[in-house]
């Protein structure tokens, strides 16, 4: 009982968030194989290492859709004559190379197999047309 009150949160984490095996834990740690496995039985470590995965590779997705729903909204005020608000050509200006970022960390931190679905994603032609229509470039600054 006692190396799982010293080392049961440890050895969760790094399951479920570093998306370590059991044998990598196991050496890391000094608990046994077997042992992880019973904890990672007994608290679903495998559904929580899935919706772990979920949500942080939603997080560029999320972005993705926001900044191109304002990137459409201020072309569509540009094309009409009207002005777009500064703060969001600013939002849109910083944003915009974080999603490569984020989309790239997604992918190298992305378990096998995880990572081979999802590397699919492009986002350089949403940055493209944001850099055309705004003159910015990929720091985000007014060109």
């Amino acid at each position: 009982m006692a190396k799982k009150a010293t080392h049961y949160a440890e050895a969760e984490r790094l399951y479920v968030q570093e998306q370590m095996t059991f044998e990598a834990i196991s050496e890391q740690i000094d608990v046994a194989e077997r042992t992880l496995r019973y904890w990672a039985e007994e608290a679903n470590w495998q559904e929580l290492r899935k919706q772990f995965i979920q949500t942080r590779t939603s997080t560029h997705g999320a972005l993705y859709k926001l900044i191109g729903e304002l990137t459409q909204k201020a072309i569509e005020k540009t094309r009409d004559g009207q002005q777009v608000d500064q703060a969001q050509l600013y939002f849109i200006a910083r944003m915009s190379p974080l999603l490569l970022k984020i989309k790239t960390y997604e992918d190298q931190t992305a378990p096998e197999g995880e990572g081979d679905r999802q590397k699919k994603g492009n986002y350089g032609d949403l940055q493209d047309l944001i850099f055309e229509q705004f003159g910015v470039n990929d720091n985000g600054e007014e060109e």
